[in-house]
């Protein structure tokens, strides 16, 4: 991790250093020009690049841009224990959990300062996620019968749009991992720094509104419906940081 950031580093400055050998070319995107670029975070424990988020953006001239955004998140966990049954007998419980989230984002910018090589913009941008969660446990109870045996049963439990309890609230047991919609709006501010052509790096913020709906949550035991929560909504609003270093491509 820390050769990868000294590698960075180094490409950095020798991409600025030999930028300002060609302060005749053009650094910056100009009218029908397009940019692409990713998060990157490095000091991340994981990848310093997250390639689960893709902005874009097209120029209709020098000042003013739509930019549009692609985020998408998936994670599954699935794994089997040992049942809670005799020890002679090999029986195992399952447990499957899964989540996906897709986003789109939309809206444009502007850029009033025509800066060779520093742009601040400011612009607005809408943006849309849904989550769809699920998990699915199965385990064996058994029953003695005497005199020496045993009658196995596989009860199977199937939550539809959440996983994970945490705690219990007025709107039934709250889950980390809940399925929802969510609607929002921001007022942003950033800047774009060109290194050298082609290659830039930038920083931004907003200030915004979000509205998330919490979809309903049905849980079901041997394929009867055994518990219902309705859904419920959450309004929030305020400062939006983005820690990330925007690394993008125009061409």
């Amino acid at each position: 991790m820390k050769t990868l950031i000294i590698s960075f580093a180094v490409l950095v400055f020798s991409f600025v250093s030999y930028s300002q050998q060609e302060n005749e070319k053009q650094l910056r995107p100009l009218k029908n020009n397009f940019s692409l670029e990713l998060d990157f975070i490095p000091f991340s424990q994981n990848s310093p690049i997250n390639l689960n988020a893709f902005r874009g953006r097209f120029f209709f001239n020098e000042n003013m841009a739509l930019r549009i955004g692609f985020n998408y998140r998936h994670k599954k966990n699935q794994y089997e224990e040992p049942a809670s049954v005799p020890d002679d007998v090999m029986l195992f419980d399952e447990t499957s959990e899964k989540y996906n989230v897709y986003g789109i984002s939309a809206g444009f910018e502007f850029h009033p300062l025509k800066s060779k090589r520093i742009s601040p913009y400011f612009g607005l941008d809408i943006n849309y996620e849904t989550k769809s969660s699920s998990a699915t446990f199965k385990e064996y109870s058994y029953e003695y019968v005497y005199p020496d045996n045993y009658i196995y049963k596989l009860h199977t439990t199937e939550i539809e749009n959440a996983w994970g309890v945490i705690q219990y609230n007025p709107y039934g047991y709250s889950y980390y991992e809940r399925a929802y919609n969510s609607f929002g709006i921001n007022a942003v501010i950033g800047v774009d720094i060109y290194i050298i052509k082609h290659l830039y790096m930038g920083f931004e913020l907003g200030l915004g509104y979000n509205s998330i709906t919490y979809k309903d949550v049905e849980i079901k035991i041997d394929n009867e419906l055994d518990k219902k929560f309705p859904k419920y909504k959450e309004n929030n609003s305020g400062l939006n940081v983005n820690n990330a270093i925007r690394l993008g491509f125009w061409f």
